[in-house]
């Protein structure tokens, strides 16, 4: 019996350790993200989360059904109609800027948003049974970086307004999503990935032809801050000193993942240290791939300039064209494995734990099932593109709650 597709919240919650339902500003403080997917352009960047605020005009756009104010409880948690809209809002927004036309929205896509919501609240239920809790000094860390990807205390005054939340029921939101994190990395430490289930793992890529490299590839961490087009002198002056301090930071010592994960604006790279992979030539900007080619790997570049703002980045890596061996994708293909593995586990758990939680549905509940498996989904299964490697299949099995590759990548020609 395969487990359940969590979709976007549950998976991300899981793999990304965030769930969107949570906030804009917590969703800032995710931890991963897709590569760039090796073998086709990019899409155009969707705005960020926080560029997608509930608006009239919006919602009317993809009228629904009456909605209650409360849709769902989880053991006695709210979930509001807020966060409902808010969550279905940003999804229509991503599937609108990947296929580049209007969706439609019908109850079979708002029941599966309900249930996804409900698999993640149940998430956070069984992080305080099993007592996670993380450390606060981690919370108000997460929290004050968060806030400064807002940009400006008007902005952050503004979400919380839009939000109807005081800065307290904000830090309560984060702590649940850290304490969710902690309990699927506990997950996670028990799972056991030995060698013969990668030798395994990597016959079968190598036989589907999915770990073939069909030209030279980079791997590059940057860090982004971003100046609005328009902007004035001072501002793009600004955001270059940002950049020169990163950079000093990192030169004295500082984890360039970490240093990027803190203050890149690029959200995409940024969950994940920085980093694409696999980067092929010709799909970043024309200024940043300068860059990349002339550096040496590991050095930290002089900050540069691109339309989207002022960059530092490092190359990580340089790959030859052919088929990868097991000592370069290993960690890789141990990584995915785990995931798999991870959300069997949390799929079971979750499923197992719905039933006995007092779980009520206010909206579409006859369309809504709960503690449940179902059949014939995986929330393991990965289908990498075309010519794709490990390292740009890894995280496929959580794309459905991911963000796409930001700034620097090129868009999509029309």
């Amino acid at each position: 019996m395969r487990p359940m597709l969590f979709c976007a919240v549950c998976l991300a919650l899981a793999l990304n350790g965030c769930g969107s339902q949570q906030s804009a500003l917590i969703d800032d403080t995710g931890s991963a993200a897709s590569p760039i997917p090796v073998g086709a352009p990019p899409a155009a960047t969707p705005p960020e989360a926080d560029d997608v605020p509930l608006q009239t005009d919006q919602a009317e756009a993809h009228p629904s059904p009456s909605i209650p104010d409360i849709i769902a409880r989880v053991d006695g948690r709210p979930i509001t109609r807020k966060e409902f809209e808010r969550e279905l809002l940003m999804r229509v927004h991503d599937l609108e800027s990947r296929a580049g036309k209007r969706v439609q929205v019908n109850d079979q896509v708002r029941a599966l948003l309900v249930k996804d919501l409900i698999n993640a609240e149940t998430l956070v239920v069984l992080a305080e049974r099993a007592g996670a809790k993380p450390d606060e000094v981690a919370v108000k860390q997460r929290f004050e970086e968060a806030r400064e990807r807002m940009g400006s205390e008007d902005a952050y005054q503004a979400y919380l307004k839009r939000e109807e939340l005081t800065e307290e029921e904000l830090l309560d939101k984060l702590r649940e999503k850290l304490a969710a994190d902690l309990y699927v990395q506990q997950l996670r430490e028990n799972i056991e990935v030995t060698d013969e289930d990668l030798r395994k793992e990597y016959e079968d890529w190598v036989a589907a032809s999915r770990l073939e490299r069909d030209e030279d590839t980079t791997d590059v961490s940057h860090i982004l801050i971003k100046v609005a087009p328009g902007a004035d002198e001072n501002t793009w002056q600004a955001a270059r000193e940002r950049c020169n301090e990163a950079r000093d930071r990192i030169l004295a010592g500082e984890d360039f993942a970490e240093v990027a994960h803190g203050l890149s604006q690029d959200r995409g790279s940024a969950r994940q240290g920085g980093a694409y992979r696999e980067v092929r030539k010709g799909k970043m900007a024309a200024e940043f791939e300068k860059v990349m080619e002339g550096a040496s790997i590991g050095e930290i570049s002089e900050p540069f300039k691109t339309e989207y703002g002022w960059h530092i980045l490092k190359v990580d890596a340089r790959h030859k064209a052919g088929t990868m061996p097991l000592d370069e994708v290993r960690d890789d293909l141990g990584e995915h494995l785990k995931k798999v593995r991870q959300m069997e586990v949390l799929a079971q758990r979750v499923a197992e734990a719905q039933k006995e939680l007092d779980i009520e549905v206010h909206y579409l509940a006859d369309m809504v099932t709960i503690a449940e498996i179902d059949e014939g989904s995986s929330a393991g299964s990965v289908t990498a593109p075309a010519g794709a490697t490990a390292k740009a299949a890894e995280l496929e099995a959580a794309e459905a709650g991911s963000d796409k590759p930001a700034s620097p990548a090129k868009t999509q020609e029309k």
